[in-house]
Order: C-alpha cells, then structure tokens, then sequence
C-alpha cells in the first residue's frame, strides 16, 4: 500500500484505522467526540440543529459522529494504540468512561469558550495522559505543566473542528523526546503532524476520508522558517552596533527623553546599559530580516518585541 503522502518527516495514510497496524512511539490525538457533530440535538439549544447545543459546526464527510460509533470505532481504537505505544495524549468529551482508565488528566483552560454543551460554555478542554512523562523517564522532573491557559483559534481550512495548532505543539512537546515518532490514527486535517514536523519530530497518521487527507498534505507541504538554520546565515564577523542606535529609539515614558541612563522623577522605566545592549541586537536582526526579505509576519514580531522591550503601547 502506497502512503497518501510522505515526506522526511511525515507519513499519511488514507484508509480505516480500525485496519491497519500503523506503529508509532507516542499516540497524540484528537478524535470524535461521539457528540453529534453537525447533527441535530436533544433539549433546549441557543440554537437548535446547529450541532453540539449551540456551537455551529459541520458534520464530517463519512463518519458519523454518534454515541453508538464512538463505542464501535474510536474507543477500541484508542485502546489498542494505548497497549502499544510507550506514552499517550488523548484530547476527550464527555465520553471519558468508554476509554482505558488514564494514567493522569491535563488539558487546555480556554476562557473564552470553545463550544457549548447542556451546562452552558465549555471551558476546559481534558486530555488524558497515559504512562509516564517523559520528562521523568530522562531524569528531569515534572517540569512540564500538563495543563495550559490559551485562548488560542484553529485556523479555518474545511475540517469541522481543528485544534489549534499551539496546543498540538503543547501536547507533543508534553508527551514526547525528540527521537520519538508520533501517531495519530484520527488525523483530521494534519494538525498534529504539523506540530510535530514543527517541533522535528517524525509523524504518521490515518485518515479515513480522503478531503481531509489532502488538506493535511498541503499543510505538510508548507514549511515553517527554522530559526536555528536562519541564525547561521547571519554575516559574521557581526558589526558592532552604535551605542547611540538604542538611545535614538529609547524614550521615556515619563519625560520623553531619549537618554538611557537618567533620574526621571516620572518614571523608573529608564533601560540599564545590558538593555540598551539588547535593544541593539534586535534592531541588528530587524535590519537583517528586511535585507533577506523575510516574510511579513516574521518582521512584524520581531517589531512587536521591540516595542514590548521599549515600553511603546502595542
């Protein structure tokens, strides 16, 4: 059988899950909640047929995601990558009891509500973890929180649900080394093999329906700039920076002056001489990035930093 795309990094399969024995050291995924995605509800909704009580979205191609299927596909699915993987990272719904008992839960606090259910907005996204984290089995210690803060969005690219891909990011940097391949038997549309790839790791997934398949190639294909490899093309040996480029940008919020080191009766924020020193460096790698005509949204956080630094309002 010929993968539906593969790179140095990725593999997709398109076929079931249920039949095929695709390995991998660390499952991570994001399956069907078995809520009715795009079907109508039962009860009183803010907005009736419009999926899981209010929260509109569109029912996948094929599979249809009921209670009854969930029970039938996603949960032995689960189960078996659970027995043959070392570590797994599960995102769930309400059917957690279906699933093998967990090791631990973490999972994602969006405050600003990523779907409604019959108790009003949903708010806090479980992830069910399942052996031992990594960071432990090496000898360094829990020093990964297993739960994060984000109101992040998913972009929109014609699957129903996505996840973002920071918490993707989040979750393989969470339950996975460097050297390990992760698999995700409910691909989607590739969110978890772009983390991954993002991350260099090696990944593979399966997708029963094959629009997804290409959705996820295509985002495969589009490669992220490595800041590593970027740092190396830097000339060397560096010009030194003039000391007066940092103060020329510099100015005080409370008198307006442009001197870094200053008794300002209106403000404390005046920057010592190694932020100064800082603030040089980031105008020396802003200058760089428009010289290569890096892209726009590269230089623009790299202009967001140094406002941050300087105390301007962004």
């Amino acid at each position: 059988m010929t993968p539906y795309y593969e790179d140095g990094s990725v593999t997709i399969w398109h076929g079931d899950c249920r039949e095929m024995d695709v390995l991998g050291d660390v499952l991570v995924t994001d399956p069907p909640y078995g809520v009715n995605i795009g079907g109508p509800q039962v009860g009183r909704n803010w907005r009736r047929g419009k999926g899981s009580y209010g929260l509109e979205k569109g029912a996948y191609g094929v599979y249809k995601d009921t209670y009854e299927e969930y029970v039938a596909v996603v949960a032995p699915t689960i189960a078996r990558y659970v027995l043959s993987c070392k570590r797994a990272a599960v995102f769930v719904g309400p059917h957690i009891w279906e699933l093998p008992k967990a090791t631990a839960i973490g999972g994602v606090y969006c405050p600003s509500g990523a779907g409604r259910h019959r108790w009003g907005f949903k708010t806090f996204l479980p992830v069910l973890l399942y052996g031992t984290a990594p960071s432990l089995e090496i000898g360094l210690g829990a020093s990964k929180s297993n739960t994060i803060w984000s109101s992040a969005t998913a972009e929109a690219n014609g699957h129903p649900c996505p996840k973002p891909l920071t918490w993707m990011r989040w979750l393989i940097d969470l339950a996975s080394l460097a050297d390990e391949t992760i698999v995700d038997p409910f691909m989607g549309s590739g969110t978890t093999l772009r983390a991954a790839k993002d991350l260099g790791r090696r990944a593979v997934g399966v997708e029963i329906e094959e629009c997804y398949c290409e959705i996820a190639a295509t985002r495969m294909g589009q490669e992220v700039l490595d800041f590593e490899a970027v740092a190396m093309t830097v000339p060397h040996p560096r010009p030194e920076p003039p000391v007066s480029s940092a103060a020329s940008v510099w100015v005080c919020p409370g008198c307006g002056s442009h001197v870094g080191d200053h008794d300002c009766p209106a403000s404390s924020a005046a920057p010592s001489t190694d932020a100064q020193v800082a603030l040089a460096d980031l105008e020396y790698v802003l200058a760089w990035l428009r010289q290569i005509e890096a892209p726009e949204n590269i230089i623009r956080l790299q202009e967001r930093g140094m406002d941050l630094m300087v105390g301007r309002d962004v």
